[in-house]
């Protein structure tokens, strides 16, 4: 944590740098074995991913924002009997997140993402309009069942709003349950 929030200087956001990792476990298009793709399930590559988060939440009102760098990791696919290296381009996350917290029972964000990825390499050449553009929208509703548990409810749409390329528009459901120890 860069900057940690206090009651004295509630206007004051707390502020974090983080770095993530992505283990990649799926195929891309770039390496499917199957001819209809049906063993792809994601963009096939390791991702770093460091940001940096900002955070409004001393009061009921909550505001945020993130940044995030994508850097996918180049890798080696089998291309006509040879090996080429594919390497992706990197990418951009921006995400505006804004709710109300009833102090001790629930709380409901909603946020706006904007992705952007730059065009993909194979060996030497750029591919032409590979680059992506995607706008979502979230939800998120939690509430406190008992101490240190909670129970939450997130719904996404990617591809919701604006002009959006290289992506599939999708709705996605999430129910969780979280225990602090």
């Amino acid at each position: 944590m860069l900057l940690a929030q206090s009651f004295d200087k509630e206007w004051l956001p707390q502020v974090q740098a983080f770095t993530s990792y992505k283990h990649s476990f799926s195929r891309s298009i770039y390496d499917s074995q199957e001819d209809w793709q049906m063993d792809v399930h994601g963009n096939g590559f390791h991702e770093v991913v460091p940001g940096i988060d900002f955070w409004y939440g001393m009061s009921s009102i909550k505001a945020g924002l993130t940044q995030t760098l994508i850097v996918p990791l180049k890798k080696k696919i089998d291309l006509a009997d040879e090996q080429v290296t594919l390497t992706p381009g990197i990418g951009h996350k921006t995400s505006l997140t804004g709710g109300y917290n009833y102090p001790g029972k629930w709380q409901i964000l909603a946020g706006l993402e904007k992705e952007t990825r730059r065009n993909i390499r194979l060996g030497n050449v750029e591919l032409k309009d590979s680059d992506k553009i995607v706008h979502s929208v979230t939800s998120t509703m939690t509430y406190a069942v008992a101490m240190r548990q909670t129970l939450g409810v997130n719904y996404k749409r990617t591809a919701a709003f604006f002009s959006n390329k290289n992506t599939t528009r999708a709705d996605s459901y999430t129910l969780s349950y979280l225990r602090a120890f």
